[in-house]
């Protein structure tokens, strides 16, 4: 969340507010100039340079020096918005941070383009064909950082004083990888920074974008607050809802552990909605990238199983237009909002995936979705896995009797016990003949009665041993 005071706040909140526009190019202010101002949006996973332009009144001439020193007006600018407090002066929010790239003169006006850092990331690459860069068997954020500061030309300072970087939220993404073990490796002949930027963020659902004050943020979603703002009718001035099957997934393919040399993932697992398929069809997803994959089957596994947790059912995705009121809420956190004509209530949240403020006429724009809100961030398991305080769950697997017939990436559910959901066992290997030679967990499941040893399986002859664990918080390993 933008840190502002309570006092911003709350003129923020007032029907009829006023805020103070500035634009400061090269540490002079040209605001009184400003013939027009720009949209400023920021989206969750853009990785696009974000151009901004403004027409400038240079009746006077003043602005003349940019074509004379054309080679040269490499100058660093800032948007800004905010109230000048009756005491104690101004407070403003800085919306944009970017260079000057090139002006357009056109008789007593001057059109200004600024572009933001991700312009620099789009023109570096990493590594090329004949000496490719490989990074092997760490977290993404690891990855991450090593694009932006080896290859992306950005600060490598490991402290909140990086001045490239937003090193808190980086640390805090950081932490939920390293916390649920979730391990890539990468190779790159050439790539943009940008667009492998782009491919890591999709590949391990993360929110990764450039915030107004010109660093580059990492989201991490949070749990839902009761301290989420509300939107009511008062404060937005038009609310459109879309409901469709498009973004709909009930299996989802993850491949990873890919053989650069034969061209193939040797890991590719899968997980299935049936009650979803049945209801709206098959939808299926490939999430697989050649430049970044998972090293391990529990990673892939763990991915798969979200993405049908989130995107099994058709999402609602609202765009709101409103007042400045909601400003200070950043992309990736939650909002609510009350409609009574779309029966929408305030017990709904809304993760915010793109943000747009006019700073012409102050107002601002929003798309949410629900999909994103469901739960916390998408690989965080201290969030999305089932738990049940008094239930038991299966902590380890022992194949007993391997059957025949099975594939690794076989997904097998636990017959016998009691159950408020099942435990199910995930196949790593197999013999040439099919038959299962280690397995691990894929769902602890919740049981009142356990099923007795050796169990069996819905599918196939293969039994097991299993070891049980009561309480705790079960986890897709």
């Amino acid at each position: 969340m933008t840190q502002i005071s309570s006092w911003f706040v709350q003129q923020l909140a007032l029907p009829a507010t006023d805020p103070k526009r500035v634009f400061s190019m090269g540490g002079s202010d040209y605001s009184s100039r400003v013939i027009k101002w720009p949209n400023i949006k920021i989206t969750a996973q853009g990785f696009n340079p974000r151009d901004v332009k403004l027409s400038l009144a240079n009746n006077d001439g003043h602005f003349n020096l940019f074509y004379q020193t054309q080679y040269t007006m490499v100058k660093s600018a800032t948007l800004q918005l905010g109230f000048t407090h009756p005491t104690s002066g101004d407070e403003l929010v800085t919306l944009y941070s970017g260079q000057l790239k090139n002006v357009i003169y056109s008789r007593e006006a001057l059109e200004v383009r600024l572009q933001d850092k991700f312009y620099d990331l789009g023109t570096r690459k990493i590594g090329d064909s004949d000496t490719p860069v490989e990074i092997s068997s760490v977290i993404p954020t690891d990855i991450a950082w090593t694009q932006l500061t080896c290859y992306g030309g950005l600060s490598n300072v490991a402290s909140v004083n990086n001045p490239d970087i937003d090193y808190a939220s980086f640390l805090e993404l950081a932490a939920v990888f390293s916390g649920d073990s979730v391990l890539c490796a990468a190779r790159y002949e050439g790539m943009k920074v940008s667009k492998a930027l782009r491919n890591l963020a999709i590949y391990t659902d993360s929110a990764i974008y450039n915030g107004g004050d010109g660093k580059i943020y990492f989201a991490r979603f949070v749990e839902m607050s009761s301290l989420d703002a509300t939107l009511t009718s008062a404060q937005y001035t038009d609310v459109r809802a879309k409901i469709d099957d498009i973004t709909l997934i009930n299996r989802q393919h993850v491949y990873g552990d890919y053989d650069v040399t034969s061209n193939f993932w040797k890991i590719n697992v899968l997980d299935e909605s049936s009650s979803s398929v049945n209801s709206y069809g098959l939808h299926e997803d490939i999430l697989s990238f050649k430049d970044i994959w998972f090293v391990d089957s529990a990673s892939c596994i763990n991915m798969a199983a979200r993405r049908v947790l989130l995107f099994d059912e058709p999402p609602r995705d609202l765009k709101v237009r409103a007042q400045l009121s909601p400003m200070y809420r950043d992309v990736g956190e939650t909002m609510r909002i009350d409609d009574v004509f779309l029966n929408i209530t305030s017990a709904d949240p809304f993760r915010i995936m793109e943000s747009e403020i006019n700073i012409n006429d102050g107002s601002t724009r929003y798309r949410m979705t629900t999909a994103a809100a469901l739960n916390a961030f998408f690989l965080d398991v201290n969030y999305l896995d089932e738990f049940d305080a008094f239930g038991n769950e299966i902590a380890d697997t022992l194949v007993i009797v391997g059957g025949s017939g099975y594939d690794i990436g076989n997904i097998l559910t636990v017959s016998g016990g009691t159950s408020t959901y099942t435990a199910k066992i995930y196949v790593e290997n197999v013999d040439g003949g099919n038959n299962i030679t280690s397995a691990s967990m894929y769902q602890g499941g919740n049981y009142t009665v356990v099923p007795s040893n050796p169990v069996s399986v819905t599918a196939g002859p293969a039994t097991f041993n299993l070891t049980w664990v009561t309480g705790g918080d079960p986890r897709l390993l």
